[in-house]
């Protein structure tokens, strides 16, 4: 089976004009075997994928309260 992206949310690049950031769910992203990861990728022209990582499940919430440091 192929991997396949389920978009949950698609946020307005700040300073681009059609840039994207779009938040999903791939699953299998290395092979059948492989678990799903959150995938997080940028479109600077809201087509063409210019970036993108993938983390795991297992490490959401230490990612997210990173970015929250990041934030205050």
């Amino acid at each position: 089976m192929l991997s396949e992206i389920k978009i949950v949310k698609e946020i307005k690049l700040n300073g681009s004009k059609k840039g994207l950031i779009s938040i999903g769910e791939l699953s299998k992203p290395y092979g059948n075997t492989s678990e799903s990861v959150v995938s997080i990728a940028i479109s600077l022209d809201g087509d063409e994928i210019d970036w993108k990582v993938h983390i795991p499940f297992e490490n959401l919430d230490d990612v997210i309260l990173a970015l929250q440091e990041l934030k205050k």
